[in-house]
């Protein structure tokens, strides 16, 4: 059986990314410079004569001898004696990159002959102006002809080819500018194609890429080629078969990818008869996939047997396409893939492109395609991929239930055969489940998946589903168990040598551990994480990395750090071509802009994923983009447009069977609901999400679910039994070792002590609270704590105390960069001046958060500030001035629905019109005003509203 699927791509849900470190990659990472140690061996040949010597890892040096005056960007060429031959051979090409070192000089790798060794090679300065030589390896770009079409200083004679292909490098000789193709060759130059764009500039380096070491841009080609197929018997009529059947496949191919960008099929009019055959031919011809077989007869041109190889499976595993939606109509296939017979060619063909597509992250595609494989056309291992990638694929589009199908069918089929193949499809269904939020299932199939590994001997595998219940158990909050068998896997790991899978389980304790509020810890565990990443030249795990630590920084209030690190993030999903992952990140950015104030600019970069998720057709995701633009425009005040989006991925989860985020959701929802004054409705769906997480056994989220209802019943005046739910919430996080949270409700059962009037005993669980929060570094949790234990001081009286700790909470706000959360501290500031007596102050502070919300575009905290400024300029006696005012901010409130809002700026508006005799404009007024006091259960503030209204004006 011949391998035609490519390896599957990774995803943040269900693989692992295996990045291939390409010999021919930027230099690799120094020495640090403060290191003056130099190692014995390179010590024992630095008086003799310059060699290079693995100091460890990827990490090499070069011995120089005493006053070798070598500097920093000056390259160094490698040769090695061949003893067989008696001659010198040239192997490489490294950068110096620093030239502090007293006998050793740590370099980068900037070109490596394939299959060279570097071991004991010597190393020869090269002179700034000396041109380098080792074939058709190394180079310059010596004339730019135009924007498309360069020139280099290389030519047959140093052996290039038409179709060689180079990275052309900057002079510190670790960025990659761009690449080049050769179009034409002389012979001592040759022109090149520009294949990806970059600041290219005449005696830039050019590296040459050989097919096996080269990792492509996401528009990089993948080249496929027909063979003519071999004839079973000495029959003419079956060689013109074969010939005719090959040129209608190679056809229809064509048709199947007219559309993509970097998919090319070409013909072979030759015939291979094994893998090895047909692997050195996809050399010739630089072709990726050979398409090859055996024509059986010539009563029809589809009777044969087409087989595919994959001629370098790790260069394929890296391609990215890139294009319209295909052309191929698999309901009405022509010539020879409609009379195909045996293995059938034309599930072949949708084999092949729904691997590829699936390797792309086009996942519908690539779920078109797989589903269209007939039963019969692929065998074995083959098989077992094809369902595989469909039902991931089928995952990723939200379609749970055909997923579920499809792993049940991989099951199906490798049962009895390779119980192993087998287990992934019980995996799948288990991912699946979780999805659904059947949680306990789920568990029930990953310990069955568990039981096979470990009577196949399957240690590794048995890491992996450990994993995969460690990370179930987290979610219903049995973090120390968790935290337990992720070590365990984390052993087995360091048992085998496997640093990479060692490094993800790293990632994942430290991710609990951030949960329990360890976030130090967590750190320490997720920059130890970086280094192997980094150490073993994995890009994208130490970008996925990189974001782990920059969501923990951003926790601790380091935002512009954590906005640094995300770029850096970014930049790599950029340069591989991975969309989903580079939207993931823009969200992560968004978030960072949102918590700094600048929510024009999240909502950019969320409509920005959202659109990448929607071309993707990841719905799962698009939901929970749509869910982040909601919380963004309530926080504008436009709450019923973010109820309309709320409501549509609410219908996604419904659709895709997610009982977890359908109930997060309803939260969502709850919260905008109760800021409309909807109470009792808010109530209805924070106790049904309450439900889905009790079945769920999620922990965690039950307790947050209590937390909402209690602040609901805090708004009704029920604050007994919301004191009550809080302490039951409290003891949960408490027992999760989860502080974070713990603080947030002390915070709140502070707060209801605060309006049952006991004062001193709020004041010491906020107290405690700050404690936490310093120990866990996150600076904007203690500001904000901060301000509450202001507002209690101002309660006992101690103002001026108050005042010092606003103004500590508004350093760190500015410090942070935290529009919003400053504006609202402005206003604290403002209030306590006014009750001082500074009122010119005050409302100078009142401006100027409102200027802030004004360019925000914060509608709600624009209207409550309009109500603090007229309230000073009523306290003057100043009615003309605060009556427009007023107006503006009861009018807005009114708009966004905010029933509290509408009570309280409707309540002093009338009073203000009937005290200067405008008791007609006062009527609407006390109407709308009155209906929104009785709505948030305060209906006798609403009768004596109304009192005011029918009492006589006194002159």
């Amino acid at each position: 059986m011949k391998q035609w699927s490519v390896s599957r791509s990774g995803s943040v849900v269900w693989a692992l990314v295996l990045v291939l470190v390409s010999a021919c990659s930027g230099p690799r990472t120094p020495p640090p410079r403060g290191m003056r140690e130099v190692p014995a061996a390179v010590a024992a040949v630095a008086a003799k004569q310059p060699t290079i010597v693995r100091v460890q890892g990827n990490l090499w040096v070069v011995g120089l001898p005493a006053r070798h005056g070598w500097a920093r960007e000056r390259r160094v060429l490698l040769t090695k004696r061949d003893p067989e031959h008696g001659i010198d051979v040239k192997v490489g090409v490294v950068v110096v990159l620093d030239d502090g070192y007293a006998t050793a000089a740590p370099v980068g790798i900037v070109y490596e002959e394939p299959g060279a060794s570097f071991d004991g090679a010597r190393a020869e300065i090269v002179g700034s102006d000396e041109r380098l030589r080792i074939g058709r390896g190394f180079g310059t770009l010596s004339q730019m002809t135009t924007t498309t079409l360069v020139e280099l200083d290389l030519g047959r004679r140093d052996g290039v080819g038409v179709g060689d292909v180079y990275e052309v490098r900057g002079r510190e000789g670790t960025g990659v500018l761009g690449r080049v193709r050769v179009v034409g060759v002389e012979d001592t130059r040759s022109k090149a194609e520009v294949i990806n764009a970059g600041s290219f500039a005449v005696g830039q380096e050019v590296v040459y890429q050989p097919r096996r070491a080269h990792e492509p841009s996401h528009s990089a080609a993948v080249t496929i080629v027909v063979c003519d197929f071999e004839p079973k018997a000495r029959d003419k009529d079956v060689a013109l078969a074969g010939q005719a059947f090959a040129f209608d496949l190679a056809r229809h191919l064509r048709e199947a990818a007219g559309d993509w960008t970097g998919l090319e099929v070409k013909q072979a009019p030759q015939m291979v008869g094994n893998d090895e055959q047909a692997r050195k031919l996809g050399r010739d011809y630089r072709a990726d996939v050979v398409v090859w077989g055996a024509a059986m007869c010539h009563s029809g041109r589809g009777c044969a047997l087409p087989v595919f190889t994959v001629v370098e499976s790790e260069r394929l595993a890296t391609a990215r396409l890139e294009g319209k939606e295909v052309r191929f109509d698999p309901v009405n296939p022509r010539g020879a893939l409609e009379r195909g017979t045996a293995r059938d060619p034309a599930g072949l063909v949708f084999g092949l492109l729904g691997s590829l597509t699936y390797a792309a992250q086009r996942y519908g595609d690539a779920a078109f395609y797989l589903g269209r494989v007939p039963e019969g056309a692929l065998e074995g291992e083959d098989r077992y991929r094809a369902l595989r990638d469909l039902g991931e694929a089928q995952y990723f589009l939200g379609r749970l239930e055909s997923a579920t199908d499809s792993a049940v069918r991989l099951e199906q089929a490798a049962q009895g055969n390779d119980r192993g193949w087998a287990m992934v499809g019980v995996g799948q269904r288990a991912r699946i489940l979780t999805a659904k939020g059947e949680v306990d299932e789920a568990l029930k199939l990953h310990r069955e998946e568990l039981a096979v590994y470990e009577a196949l001997g399957n240690r590794r595998s048995r890491a992996v589903v450990l994993g995969d219940i460690a990370r179930l158990l987290a979610n219903k909050g049995e973090v120390d168990e968790a935290l337990k068998l992720h070590r365990e896997a984390l052993s087995v790991y360091e048992a085998l040598g496997d640093r990479r899978s060692r490094a993800v389980v790293l990632g994942d304790i430290a991710q609990l551990l951030a949960n329990k509020g360890e976030v130090d810890e967590a750190l320490k565990l997720h920059r130890e994480e970086l280094a192997v990443y980094e150490a073993l030249g994995d890009r994208r795990s130490r970008a996925v990395a990189l974001g782990d630590i920059a969501r923990l920084l951003a926790n601790k209030g380091e935002v512009d750090e954590a906005l640094k690190l995300h770029r850096e993030e970014l930049a790599v999903y950029e340069a591989l071509g991975d969309r989903r992952s580079r939207a993931a990140t823009l969200g992560d950015i968004a978030r960072l802009f949102r918590a700094k104030g600048e929510v024009d600019e999240a909502l950019k970069l969320h409509r920005e994923e959202l659109a990448v998720y929607e071309v993707l057709g990841d719905r799962r995701s698009r939901a929970g983009t749509l869910g982040n633009i909601a919380r963004l425009l309530a926080n504008k005040g436009e709450v019923d447009e973010a109820l309309k989006l709320h409501q549509e991925a609410l219908a996604v989860y419904e659709a895709l069977g997610d009982r977890r985020l359908r109930a997060v959701t309803l939260g969502d929802i709850a919260r905008l609901l109760m800021d409309k004054g909807e109470v009792d409705e808010a109530l209805k769906l924070h106790r049904e999400r309450l439900a889905v997480f009790e079945a769920l056994g999620d922990r965690r989220l039950r307790a947050a679910t209590l937390g909402d209802i209690a602040r609901l019943l805090t708004d009704k005046g029920d604050v007994d039994e919301a004191l009550k739910l809080h302490q039951e919430a409290l003891a949960v996080f408490e027992a999760l070792g989860d502080r974070r949270s713990r603080a947030v409700m002390l915070g709140d059962i502070a707060r209801l002590l605060r309006d049952k009037g006991e004062v001193d005993e709020a004041l010491k669980l906020h107290q405690e609270a700050l404690a936490v929060y310093e120990a866990l570094g996150a600076r904007r949790s203690r500001a904000v704590t901060l301000g509450d234990i202001a507002r209690l001081l101002t309660d006992k009286g101690q103002v001026d105390e108050a005042l010092k700790l606003h103004r500590e909470a508004l350093a760190v706000f500015e410090a942070l960069g935290d529009r919003r959360s400053r504006a609202v501290t402005l206003g604290d500031i403002a209030r306590l001046l006014r009750d001082k007596g500074e009122v010119d102050e005050a409302l100078r502070l009142h401006r100027q958060a409102l200027a802030v919300y004004e360019a925000l575009g914060d509608r709600r905290e624009r209207a409550v500030t309009l109500f603090d400024i007229a309230q000073i300029h009523l306290s003057r006696k100043e009615v003309a001035m605060a009556l427009p005012l007023l107006r503006r901010s009861y009018e807005l409130l009114l708009a966004l629905g905010d029933a509290y809002g509408t009570a309280f700026a409707g309540s002093s508006l009338a009073e203000t019109l009937l005290q200067t005799g405008e008791k007609k404009d006062a009527e609407p007024v006390v109407a709308r005003a009155s209906e929104a006091l009785t709505k948030i259960g305060r209906p006798a503030d609403a009768e004596a509203l109304r009192a005011l209204l029918r009492a006589p004006r006194t002159p």
